[in-house]
């Protein structure tokens, strides 16, 4: 099943089993954009395709840590698409950061469009990590973030910025797997310095992605 369509019965199916929810917790989720259930979704669906090197958990069943860096704009219905799923037989959780003096390690870490501002900082801070960097902003992937999202008329996609995945100084990487590359709405293979968001794309010569484990 392609990714977006799998993310999209993620939330009419979390929608549904939430019909009878308590109306105390039902108003939080009810203010998410749509938009931002696609990427909630997509969020947890990365797990099965990213796979994290042993030393990026502290124990064998360590689970897999989605943070959110910034104002939240997913809320708890990502809470609520990972609660009792696991990925390769361990849990995902999920944790929330409000500032970057707050982050903790974690596998995936979401950047809220309001920390664009301090896009240098963060990567500068995650730089030789395991983490996997998510963004929402025009310009992100081309500026070291390892996924973002991207509109494409009426859904949402995503791009990955390759080059990032695969750094020297990242020993810790994880494997990106092939399916997950051929979805992708564009690659950026090579690094490239952009300074500023007007420069052209990178080239995007064929490469062949490692398959899945």
């Amino acid at each position: 099943m392609p990714l977006l369509s799998a993310a999209i019965c993620l939330v009419i199916c979390c929608s549904l089993a939430g019909a009878g929810a308590p109306r105390s917790r039902a108003p939080e989720t009810e203010k998410i954009s749509p938009d931002y259930k696609i990427k909630g979704a997509y969020l947890r669906l990365f797990t099965l395709y990213l796979d994290w090197p042993e030393k990026a958990f502290a124990k064998k069943k360590s689970p897999i840590v989605i943070g959110i860096l910034g104002k939240d704009p997913i809320g708890e219905f990502l809470d609520k698409i990972v609660k009792d799923k696991t990925v390769r037989n361990v849990k995902i959780v999920v944790h929330r950061f409000s500032r970057l003096a707050d982050l903790k390690p974690c596998h995936i870490l979401f950047i809220a469009p309001p920390e664009e501002k301090n896009l240098k900082q963060i990567l500068k801070a995650l730089n030789g990590t395991w983490t996997v960097t998510v963004g929402d902003s025009k310009g992100f992937a081309e500026r070291g973030v390892r996924i973002n999202f991207t509109p494409k008329g009426k859904n949402i996609r995503f791009e990955i910025n390759l080059a990032a995945f695969e750094r020297k100084e990242t020993k810790s990487s994880p494997t990106i797997s092939s399916k997950m590359l051929g979805k992708a709405e564009k690659v950026y293979r090579k690094r490239k310095k952009v300074p500023d968001r007007k420069q052209e794309d990178p080239d995007q010569s064929s490469s062949k992605g490692r398959s899945d484990s």
